[in-house]
């Protein structure tokens, strides 16, 4: 006998196959040793709702093995929407190696590599997962997960030609170092709308860690010389370098004024930033002046040291150029400045200026 699971239940409630039968039609099934549960007879209608047709087998089913029968169709039905949800990069997944290699493997796997073409290919395969991992640190950057995986994957491939097993390090962490710069290069060159050198990015990305470490030493936000020296780099070039890596913004994003035509005017977004307005000169003057006045509250070695690095009397010397001037060692002056700054830190005049300087 024949099993047809599409016709549980029938939606004809004049079926001659109901909720608790089956027909012949797909699915053999060998009723012997079932005579007692399975009374087959044979149908006189047909049913165009299920497509049952006279003349067919049907049976009246037992309980438990109706329940089986449905179990097994519920399992067939969510494989089916499993697979029909599999994403592209699920059915990567699946297709990768299980079991990673030890480090022994590895660098077996890299002494057979020089003209084996199956030692290359396996060394690969079982560090392809090692590109989805890393590759998930890189989305929402302009680029597909896909798109990353197969970047990645060049670098794993460049990361397997250049590999020297004999320093004796795991092939992952050499690997790693490529997968990550492939990425990198191309979230710069193809997930931006305003392609920017992979280079500067890079000089763009220290950048702003070095300011968080500064930031986390000096529990304050670092000047920009403070900057410039631990990076070694130009004030002027550090400040170009911020602006062209700068993400760019749509003149229609946030809430904008509208023109007569309902469309946004290009004018409320393109301010003139070479000018200031005279409400932002008047700030920026009060801004100079409190500076002024707290600083006036430290002893005169402090003051004076300050106002010359800080640029108060027209000129900007490093700490080494003041140290001459005041006759003392370049550690010495970044000692005075240090004292100075905590002095200012804890004068009340200068907490209540806080959000005011801000």
């Amino acid at each position: 006998m024949r099993f047809c699971w599409e016709v549980l239940p029938c939606p004809n409630p004049r079926c001659p196959v109901r909720e608790r039968r089956i027909i012949r039609c797909f699915k053999f099934f060998e009723p012997r040793g079932m005579e007692a549960k399975l009374a087959v007879t044979c149908g006189e209608r047909t049913c165009d709702a299920c497509h049952y047709r006279a003349g067919w087998d049907i049976g009246t089913i037992s309980e438990e093995l109706f329940e089986d029968v449905l179990a097994e169709k519920r399992l067939n039905i969510a494989r089916a929407d499993r697979i029909k949800r599999h994403t592209l990069v699920e059915m990567y997944l699946d297709e990768l190696s299980r079991k990673p290699l030890t480090r022994q493997e590895e660098q077996d796997l890299a002494r057979k590599i020089a003209g084996d073409r199956d030692a290359n290919e396996l060394l690969l395969t079982a560090n392809l997962k090692l590109v989805t991992r890393i590759a998930a640190g890189y989305s929402n950057r302009g680029l597909s997960i896909m798109d990353l995986i197969q970047e990645g994957n060049i670098g794993l491939i460049k990361a397997v030609a250049k590999f020297d097993y004999t320093l004796g390090y795991r092939f992952s962490t050499y690997a790693a170092y490529w997968i990550r710069y492939y990425m990198q290069k191309a979230v710069s060159e193809q997930g931006r709308v305003i392609r920017v050198p992979h280079h500067l990015l890079a000089v763009a990305h220290k950048i702003r860690r070095s300011m968080r470490e500064l930031e986390a030493e000096l529990l304050r936000a670092p000047t920009l010389r403070e900057l410039a020296q631990v990076l070694d780099l130009e004030e002027d070039k550090i400040l170009e370098i911020v602006r062209i890596t700068q993400t760019p913004v749509s003149l229609e994003a946030g809430s904008q004024p509208e023109d007569d035509n309902g469309e946004t005017a290009p004018e409320y977004f393109l301010a003139d930033r070479g000018h200031l307005s005279p409400e932002e000169i008047a700030l920026e003057q009060a801004k100079t002046e409190a500076c002024r006045k707290a600083i006036s509250l430290l002893p005169d070695r402090q003051r004076e040291l300050v106002e010359l690095y800080y640029g108060f009397r027209d000129e900007v010397p490093n700490l080494a150029e003041i140290g001459r001037r005041m006759g003392i060692s370049r550690e010495r002056a970044r000692q005075i400045l240090k004292e100075a700054l905590e002095t200012l830190g804890r004068q009340e005049f200068v907490a209540s200026l806080q959000d005011f300087l801000a």
